[in-house]
């Protein structure tokens, strides 16, 4: 739901993980955005959660603090 509002609901700008990985924009995505976005979120929720967060600090210039990669690195230690 929050990337789909990043996206200001036009999801034909979706792109798997945003872009961010080798696979983006070669699964599909243009047939079925919203069934490959609830793939993304169940399948990769930590990509889908980063993504969504680095798509909206592109858009709005926010800058990324060392408590953000703080919490990124020990998410994606989790989900290894």
């Amino acid at each position: 739901m929050l990337r789909k509002g990043a996206l200001y609901n036009d999801m034909p700008r979706y792109v798997c993980c945003a872009g961010n990985l080798p696979s983006s924009g070669k699964c599909g995505e243009s047939q079925c955005p919203e069934l490959c976005l609830c793939t993304e979120v169940v399948c990769c929720f930590c990509n889908s959660v980063s993504s969504t967060r680095f798509l909206l600090q592109d858009e709005f210039n926010i800058q990324t603090t060392q408590c953000d990669n703080c919490i990124f690195g020990f998410m994606f230690c989790l989900q290894q």
